[in-house]
């Protein structure tokens, strides 16, 4: 009986130890989240090569949907890495939490003069024009830092309820002007 428990003990590390690099790259056992691939420019050169056209497709066809997920991780730490603004507003606060749907439809009408728009039932003052900008920038930002994926046309208000409420509420609005 003892032989059995040591044996199942034994069983039971070697498969944690297992389970626990499912979370690792089978091509560079380096972390696949966005925030390592922003920082370790081998592990992004390993992650490109793997992602390359003919794998991604292989692993598609094959029905590896992990590879879709991998693949936008790297994406993701690209933009990031193009876009440094981006990057310096995942560590900062969010600028308008707790603010409605309304409050950001307003900012937007406000920030954009000389366009034809309805009036909102939201008095916005001058620091509150960029207000809509300035929380959708950084949702946008919090969003492909968290879900390794850079939103899209596609990504829709409610896509955004893991980052925070407000940007819900942000992303919910209709830009004014001829869109």
């Amino acid at each position: 009986m003892k032989t059995n428990t040591k044996t199942l003990l034994v069983a039971a590390v070697a498969a944690s130890a297992l389970l626990a690099g499912c979370g690792k790259n089978g091509h560079s056992g380096a972390s696949d989240s966005v925030a390592h691939l922003v920082k370790d420019a081998q592990a992004r050169a390993k992650l490109d090569q793997w992602c390359s056209k003919d794998s991604t497709v292989t692993a598609l066809a094959n029905g590896d949907s992990a590879v879709a997920t991998k693949c936008g991780r790297l994406d993701a730490a690209n933009w990031f890495l193009k876009n440094p603004t981006m990057l310096a507003l995942v560590d900062k606060p969010e600028p308008w939490a707790g603010k409605s749907q309304d409050f950001f439809q307003a900012s937007a009408n406000a920030s954009m003069p000389g366009t034809q728009i309805v009036k909102s039932k939201i008095a916005i003052g001058a620091t509150e024009r960029d207000a809509w900008g300035q929380e959708s920038s950084w949702c946008n930002a919090q969003f492909a830092w968290k879900h390794g994926s850079v939103p899209t046309f596609g990504t829709s208000a409610q896509d955004y309820k893991s980052v925070s409420p407000a940007c819900v509420a942000a992303v919910g609005v209709t830009p004014p002007g001829p869109f």
